[in-house]
């Protein structure tokens, strides 16, 4: 899967063919003992990360993610349930949730809303 690592400052990197697991790098994300984590051949600080998501948007997206500086992210989630996304949130154990094949983390999001498809 072709992804993009989108860092708080604005850095943007593309990580191409890489084996990835967005609940795997979740699980990386919130352990308290980890201060860095790999992706592919990149080492970066997690808290340092805003996004890690597919590089192409779905063709038939669930979810936007906005994010408090002004991005939006579409997101296939076959199985959203915006309580289950809630509570994830709301947990102070977790820093990254994971939505579909994006790992997001939780104090970058403004909000997250279905899309509505059109007719």
């Amino acid at each position: 899967m072709n992804i993009a690592i989108q860092l708080h400052d604005g850095l943007k990197i593309s990580a191409e063919n890489t084996s990835f697991s967005a609940a795997e790098t979740a699980a990386t994300l919130n352990d308290r003992r980890i201060v860095v984590t790999s992706i592919g051949d990149y080492i970066i600080n997690k808290n340092a990360i805003k996004m890690i998501a597919p590089i192409e948007d779905p063709e038939k997206p669930d979810v936007t993610v906005f994010t408090h500086d002004g991005e939006a992210k579409n997101l296939a989630a076959e199985n959203y349930v915006a309580a289950d996304i809630q509570a994830q949130i709301n947990n102070p154990e977790i820093l990254a949730i994971v939505i579909g094949d994006a790992v997001i983390n939780k104090n970058t999001v403004k909000m997250i809303a279905p899309v509505t498809p059109t007719v």
